[in-house]
């Protein structure tokens, strides 16, 4: 099945939330989030044939949770030319408290 740049649900802050809480739970002293800019996300998007972006799990070099970003053609293939990476991570960079996160 190929992708069409549709891929995802919007989702309402009520089920997002205990979602979160469920991975602080289980894991309390991981990365709570990975924030990626604007601009970077936007050059991985650019190209015609990117349909959305893939975020790998990943271990920065310092054993720290995080995320590896690259854009994914319709065929489901990653486009390896770019890969975003060096993210800020929530520790510490976080937001202030909300639902998501408190």
């Amino acid at each position: 099945m190929a992708f069409d740049g549709k891929e995802g649900s919007m989702i309402d802050k009520t089920v997002a939330a205990p979602m979160t809480k469920a991975w602080r739970t289980k894991y309390p002293n991981s990365t709570r989030s990975v924030f990626l800019g604007q601009e970077k996300l936007n050059q991985l998007l650019a190209p015609a044939d990117a349909m959305g972006i893939r975020f790998y799990f990943a271990l920065d070099a310092n054993g720290k949770e995080t995320v590896v970003a690259v854009a994914a053609q319709a065929s489901q293939d990653d486009k390896l030319d770019k890969i975003l990476d060096q993210s800020k991570q929530d520790p510490p960079y976080s937001s202030g408290p909300n639902v998501l996160n408190s």
